[in-house]
């Protein structure tokens, strides 16, 4: 017998000890060496002592043959019976003895729960001690130390114990057998007592042969090749064959079976000396192929079809799967055998060839795609195939900024395409959203996000949740983030995830988005953690490009944060990842990027070193103006303000600046302006920047991202007398005045013009306000008409400024709708005490509906609606404070204030009347309940 020590230490402390492995491993001769010293009551479970009372009569038997009497059952439950055994053997023999439960794969699923009773029972230090044993358990405990077959294997210097490993013909012996059994204790010991017998001296396959026949004489002899061929086992694999108790069969029968996760396995050394004749039949192979396929077991199912001579069924067996089921594959090497299947099996079954092709575009393996679908333009596809691939054509264009030939085969493609084929419809769409969304012009970026919708949609009816999540994904980068739309660019990605399976590609690139988002609006610490997610999924397929993108959103936290260790340390992980991103276009990127961060966190001697690599980079010829944004930003801070004003301009006029980075832009030059002595400029411009960062509903983007400049420039134009007092009101009615005098305004488009400007309450591309003025007309055409719009607007009052091609009101200017929400958001924002006082004093600037004469003008519908839930939520904080108090008054005037913002919720008119009605207030009550009445009859409601 070997002394297996190094099991012994494993589990030398631990009150309960599991074992489970298959016949032949020795798990009763380790229980024997672990209870050798200690007093031990032995159960062994016997064939059919499957139920929990055969359970219990085993364990009051062997509790009494230790002299252990146990109370008489009665009318005690098998299960508390058991309990009692082990609460009297626990107080009747010594600390630290043991009860083993032995054979427990005999039992059924039902004793599961009586072993966490024991386990739970047994838990106290210095108590009875339990070890389960079986070939497989019904039960297995978490935390505890668990021994399987790959433990309880010889290792080699147990195996060169077993053959007396002295001389060179034994240690030889022994290294062969270690490697041909796995160190499978029952062949080990029968291997080596062959070995030492001249008279019984055969090879290893004889010994196989005795060691294994009386194992196979349970499995009958028909089913020994299908098992011969089976690499993954389960239950539903034996439903298929025709063979339901395949598993229990197998274990019963002692072969070495181990479990993998959800499936089953029949050791090598078994399988290998099965007979290999009558293989599969083609269709059985197949169904058991799809099973392995559809649980993730790509590679087991297309070896089970090569060896079942069925590789034309692969495509077939391909085709259903979603792309994420090929993430944790190499798709090279799938593409090699789909390589091998005939051309004409391809023309008939072309779907797994588009599959993998569609998959490659999201691992970015460019060549392959192409390959792929090169030869699926080869091959005699029908007509529809034809118009798929096309579409997959239409999606490279875009993904290489060739527009015009994206969208010009784009809307040809989609014309042809028939009704039935939603998803390629929908991938067509996304292909033209995103030729679309590469351009900042307002009217192509509504269109792209229309597309988008759309690809969604398509997606959604086609059940294919991978493209749906990422249409929704580029519509909120593509789309959301350039217009600075960033809470519903963050709602867009959170639901895309919740269409992606964890860990796939997918998943990992939309967290890497989601988290750019999250980082703009100051949420570092969730940005963090979708980061860190994204890494370990992007870790797990060895996704190197994906490492370097997570290291390089990491880095852009910690420059927000000032940190310039963390900052240094994660862009040395974005550049020791590097794949073949950086030799392109993103690798002068992340250069530039990194010596803007350095610049931002005022390392200026770092950011010129990152900037000279950025000039290095042989792809800057292309696009020199990716450098420009950080040598902005070191010349502002460092450098000739003059100098660094004519380079802000520069970018700006002839740079590629997206339009969510140009407050930003706008905020050095107000620096630029500041350091030239040009207090009334910078003020002006710093009224500008936080008019445009107002809305998009987060006016603390200059003091997150800016901090130091925007507390510097905030607090010389609180000393610097700039003349105000222009003001314009669009809640409740529209309003112009200068002073305490109202100033007529233009009707028509110059009044119009003042409006947008005021909602929207950011800068207007003129090219977009030249389309909400004259939708049907061409757009030079608008643009020659809003010179003379402006013209009469500038003649009424000091409203308007023009820079950059934007048109955005003066820095002067105070509008309502602005200053209501701020408080507004303050006042939902606040914990603290002065919550409800803060919701009071926003209230009193909502003087009513916005704009209620433009009711039907499309650019008022978001903002009426967003003002109006402000209204409304404020309203409820004064409401329930006003309910905890009892305060009838207050809560009534809150109602009213409700239905200001909601005249037709006539469920707060029902509760007024009930609350007066509590106070006996029964005329008034009898009128809200009149009022309520009303506003049912306007909706035409009972």
């Amino acid at each position: 017998m070997i002394l297996r020590r190094r099991l012994l230490d494993l589990v030398s402390d631990a009150p309960l000890v599991a074992v489970e492995a298959p016949s032949g491993y020795g798990k009763s001769t380790f229980i024997d060496q672990l209870v050798a010293s200690s007093s031990a009551v032995r159960v062994s479970l016997q064939a059919d002592d499957r139920s929990v009372q055969r359970l219990a009569a085993r364990m009051v038997e062997a509790a009494a043959a230790a002299g252990v009497e146990v109370a008489a059952g009665g009318e005690q439950a098998p299960s508390s019976q058991i309990e009692s055994v082990v609460v009297a053997l626990g107080r009747s023999l010594p600390a630290g003895s043991w009860l083993t439960l032995d054979d427990l794969h005999h039992a059924s699923d039902d004793v599961a729960s009586v072993l966490a009773q024991i386990a739970a029972a047994v838990s106290e230090p210095g108590a009875l001690r339990v070890v389960l044993s079986g070939r497989v358990l019904p039960w297995r405990p978490a935390g505890a130390p668990l021994l399987t077959e790959a433990d309880l294997a010889f290792d080699r210097d147990e195996t060169d114990t077993v053959f007396g490993g002295a001389s060179d013909g034994a240690a030889e012996d022994a290294a062969l057998c270690r490697r041909r059994t796995g160190g499978w204790p029952a062949a080990v010991s029968l291997w080596a007592h062959h070995t030492t017998q001249a008279a019984l001296v055969a090879d290893e396959h004889t010994v196989f042969d005795a060691l294994l026949a009386t194992s196979l004489s349970g499995i009958p002899a028909d089913r020994l090749p299908t098992l011969a061929l089976l690499p993954l086992l389960s239950e539903r694999v034996g439903e298929l064959l025709g063979w339901p108790g395949l598993v229990g069969d197998l274990v019963r029968c002692g072969l070495p079976v181990r479990r993998v996760g959800s499936w089953w396995t029949l050791g090598d050394v078994a399988r290998d000396r099965l007979p290999r004749h009558d293989p599969l039949s083609r269709d059985l192979a197949a169904a058991v192929a799809r099973e392995y396929a559809g649980q993730g077991q790509l590679l087991d199912a297309i070896d089970l079809l090569f060896a079942a001579d069925a590789r034309h069924l692969l495509p077939a067996v391909l085709a259903p799967l979603p792309p994420s089921a090929f993430d944790h594959h190499d798709l090279n090497e799938l593409a090699a055998a789909l390589d091998v299947v005939p051309d004409h099996v391809m023309a008939d079954q072309p779907d797994a060839w588009l599959l993998l092709a569609q998959t490659a575009e999201m691992r970015a393996m460019l060549p392959l795609r192409g390959r792929l679908l090169d030869r699926l333009e080869r091959a005699a596809i029908d007509h529809r195939m034809r118009l798929f691939v096309e579409v997959e054509r239409v999606r490279d264009l875009s993904s290489q900024a060739q527009i015009d030939e994206a969208m010009l085969r784009g809307a040809a493609v989609l014309a042809a395409l028939p009704a039935d084929a939603p998803i390629a419809r929908a991938r067509g769409l996304f292909a033209l959203g995103w030729a679309l969304s590469l351009s900042d012009e307002p009217r192509s970026l509504l269109e792209a996000a229309r597309h988008f919708a759309e690809s969604a949609g398509l997606a959604r009816s086609g059940d294919r949740d991978d493209d749906r999540a990422r249409a929704l994904s580029a519509l909120a980068y593509r789309v959301h983030l350039k217009r600075a739309e960033y809470d519903r660019a963050i709602s867009r990605f959170e639901e895309a995830l919740t269409m992606i399976r964890p860990g796939t590609t997918l998943w990992a690139a939309t967290l890497s988005f989601l988290a750019e988002a999250l980082v703009v609006v100051g949420r570092d610490g969730d940005a963090l953690d979708a980061l860190a997610d994204a890494r370990s999924s992007a870790r797990r397929l060895g996704d190197v490009r994906m490492l370097a993108y997570c290291a390089w959103g990491s880095a852009k936290v910690m420059a927000r944060r000032r940190d310039t260790a963390g900052l240094a340390h994660w862009l040395a992980e974005a550049n020791g990842n590097r794949g073949d991103w950086f030799d392109h276009l993103t690798g002068a990127e992340f250069c530039a990027v990194a010596a803007e961060l350095h610049a931002q966190c005022g390392d200026i001697e770092a950011a010129r070193a990152w900037l000279e690599r950025t000039y290095a980079h042989p792809r800057l010829v292309e696009y020199p103006d990716i450098a420009w944004p950080a040598e902005c930003s070191i010349e502002v801070r460092a450098g000739d303000p003059a100098a660094a004003e004519q380079m802000i301009h520069r970018l700006l006029d002839e740079g590629y600046t997206e339009f969510r980075e140009r407050w930003r832009y706008r905020l050095w030059l107000a620096w630029c302006r500041h350091r030239l002595g040009d207090a009334v400029g910078a003020a002006t411009l710093v009224g500008s920047v936080s008019m445009e960062v107002a809305s998009c509903g987060h006016p603390e983007l200059p003091e997150l991202h800016e901090p130091e400049m925007w507390a510097a420039l905030r607090a010389a134009g609180e000393a610097t007398s700039v003349v105000a007092g222009w003001h314009l009101g669009v809640l409740g009615a529209f309003v112009a005045r200068c002073g305490d005098s109202e100033v007529q305004v233009p009707g028509g488009k110059p009044l119009a013009l003042l409006k947008i400007l005021a909602v929207l309450g950011r800068p207007v591309p003129v090219e977009e306000m030249a389309e909400l003025l004259w939708p049907e007309v061409d757009p030079e055409v608008g643009r020659r008409r809003l010179r003379n719009v402006v013209a009469r607007v500038r003649s009424a009052g000091d409203f308007l400024d023009r820079a950059d091609d934007l048109l955005v009101l003066s820095a002067a200017v105070s509008v309502d709708l602005l200053d209501f929400e701020s408080l507004a958001k303050a006042a939902l924002r606040s914990t603290d005490a002065g919550r409800v006082a803060k919701a009071t004093e926003a209230l009193e600037r909502y003087q009513g509906e916005l704009l209620p004469a433009d009711r039907f003008e499309e650019w008022t519908v978001l903002p009426r609606e967003r003002v109006r839930t402000l209204a409304v939520r404020l309203a409820e904080v004064v409401l329930h404070d006003a309910r905890e108090r009892h305060a009838v008054d207050d809560s009534v005037a809150a109602i009213e204030r409700m239905l200001a913002a909601d005249p037709y919720a006539d469920h707060w008119a029902d509760e007024a009347a009930v609350l007066l009605d509590r106070a006996g207030h029964d005329d008034a009550a009898r009128t809200w309940r009149a009022r309520a009445r009303r506003i049912r009859a306007d909706l035409g409601v009972t």
